[in-house]
């Protein structure tokens, strides 16, 4: 699958990965596009602003396991192995600094942003990999919270904005698999307030 950028109002399409490159994991902000795909040896994280597309690749990031892209505003947030487990990257696109955002002990993976609020799965309250929680992470304040009560194998956070949190837990019947879609006010239950930050 190639990757390209059309430009509905100037009728103008940009290539900006080839299918030859495997390209996975496409996220998409009101200003940037990212995705992962094969830049060198292993996979790697590139992204472009949408108003002078160009692929940029993120230098750090030659990893089999580099996955799940997010961005919203000046980040760009995925999971690698870097540090020997599952954990979440973000790179300031301004500044072009990059940060190890969850630094936990834990597994961590699955990361979605919007207006400076992360959701991502962790293994760090039940201490087993693949038995996750989600949790919300303040790209401003580094404060992490915990959502989910109960850990389970089939969380996913799908969209995180205007103070809600919506999240998929897969099920499993047998031999069928199915989702459960789920949606929490986080300002409701004390754990954003009500500007959108990550409480305490």
């Amino acid at each position: 699958m190639d990757l390209l950028l059309w430009d509905r109002q100037g009728g103008q399409e940009t290539r900006l990965a080839e299918a030859s490159q495997g390209v996975e994991h496409i996220s998409m902000s009101e200003t940037h596009v990212a995705w992962v795909a094969w830049g060198g040896p292993d996979k790697d994280v590139f992204y472009s602003a949408l108003d002078s597309p160009q692929a940029v690749q993120v230098e750090s990031t030659w990893d089999p396991w580099t996955a799940h892209t997010s961005t919203w505003g000046d980040w760009v947030v995925w999971e690698d192995t870097r540090y020997g487990g599952l954990d979440i990257q973000g790179l300031q696109l301004g500044a072009q600094t990059e940060t190890r955002l969850v630094d936990n002990g834990a597994y961590n993976g699955w990361p979605v942003v919007r207006r400076g609020v992360m959701c991502f799965r962790t293994s760090l309250y039940s201490g087993v990999y693949g038995d996750w929680d989600l949790a919300v992470h303040d790209l401003e304040t580094g404060v992490t919270r915990r959502v989910t009560h109960q850990s389970h194998f089939g969380y996913k956070c799908n969209f995180v904005d205007s103070g809600w949190l919506v999240y998929r837990q897969q099920m499993t019947g047998g031999d069928n698999w199915f989702n459960k879609i789920w949606a929490v006010n986080l300002v409701k239950v004390g754990i954003l307030d009500a500007a959108g930050r990550v409480i305490p």
